[in-house]
């Protein structure tokens, strides 16, 4: 178990932390107990500074290759439910290093007045030498880009100067809908101490609703763009080749077009009030007859039965087409031809 050092004073130059730390701080809680099914419930701590004092002491020390252990057995530990080990240091932690920002950066932004169209923007800053740089970006599907769109241009830093950057490479990718994702890879020389611009407008595409996540109204997350950084010439390219160095952008969140979900609600709610204040009257009259009191029960009617007949015909049709799941234009065209077979016949 490794210590985790803790802020306690710092300035531009220096800091200074504090190295003491605890089971209870790093995990919130004491351990409590042993395993049940464990053979062997222990402990250990890798000592890795002299400074260092344990509390309460280790049962024992244990030395395996260069390095030390401290060991408590959790199973000897009777004498509290809920166990805690703290280690101590003598003297802080002393650094003067000053992490200094990255000299290549990437960033992406979505711009846009509607939920139809918007405009993709990513920002790559160089504060250092020139560089030659491939720059990649997927973007799903539902992203419909206006390739003739797509822009680069550079500035300088200091001057604010129009640079023209070498382009070695171009390639785009266009997506296929609910199958391949689209993606743009653009090669060039990134000038010193500049800031580039790579933008391209896009459309976004309606989707089936199904395919929204929960709380759609929220937006959809888009991977960020991917920048990189080849060889130079004095670079050793055989090292570069074996530890390529990759530098990732901000993921994107796109507020897509989304439909009145309680729509469908509003939609079955009307539909079953509206059945049901049609098939109390329905089923009363083709289930209950009125008859004097004390009157024989007449046989039932030809019309009685040739209505219950049709209705069970049309409970009989949607049953079928609903089993089918054919349209009404289906089911349309169906009875046509029936009746053209009983008209041929």
């Amino acid at each position: 178990m490794d210590p985790i050092p803790f802020l306690s004073k710092s300035n531009q130059h220096s800091t200074v932390l504090i190295q003491d730390w605890s089971i209870f701080e790093l995990f919130g809680r004491k351990a409590s107990g042993v395993c049940n099914a464990a053979t062997s419930s222990k402990i250990l701590i890798e000592i890795d500074d002299k400074n260092m004092r344990l509390e309460p002491a280790p049962l024992k020390i244990i030395n395996e290759a260069q390095t030390s252990f401290a060991v408590y057995d959790l199973q000897k530990i009777q004498s509290e439910p809920s166990f805690s080990v703290s280690a101590l240091y003598d003297g802080l932690l002393s650094s003067t290093s000053k992490q200094s920002p990255a000299p290549i950066s990437v960033s992406s932004v979505v711009g846009g007045t509607d939920q139809l169209s918007g405009l993709l923007v990513s920002v790559l800053r160089n504060e250092g030498a020139a560089q030659r740089v491939i720059y990649t970006h997927q973007l799903p599907w539902f992203l419909l880009i206006y390739y003739h769109t797509v822009t680069l241009t550079c500035k300088d830093l200091s001057s604010g100067q129009k640079q023209i950057p070498t382009i070695h490479k171009q390639l785009f990718a266009p997506a296929v809908t609910r199958k391949k994702p689209a993606l743009i890879e653009w090669e060039f020389d990134l000038p010193r101490n500049s800031e580039c611009r790579l933008q391209f407008k896009f459309e976004k595409a309606f989707l089936r609703i199904r395919e929204y996540p929960p709380d759609a109204n929220h937006g959809m997350y888009v991977p960020g763009a991917i920048l990189t950084l080849l060889p130079n010439e004095t670079d050793n390219k055989d090292a570069m080749r074996e530890n390529r160095v990759v530098v990732h952008g901000n993921v994107l969140l796109i507020a897509l077009p989304v439909p009145d979900f309680s729509m469908p609600f509003n939609v079955i709610c009307f539909v079953m009030t509206t059945v049901s204040l049609c098939f109390g009257p329905i089923h009363s009259f083709s289930t209950k007859m009125l008859i004097p009191v004390n009157s024989v029960l007449p046989s039932s009617s030809l019309a009685r039965k040739v209505f219950r007949l049709f209705l069970l015909v049309l409970l009989a049709l949607a049953s079928y087409a609903q089993y089918k799941e054919m349209s009404l234009h289906e089911i349309r065209r169906s009875i046509e031809q029936f009746f053209e077979k009983m008209n041929s016949v």
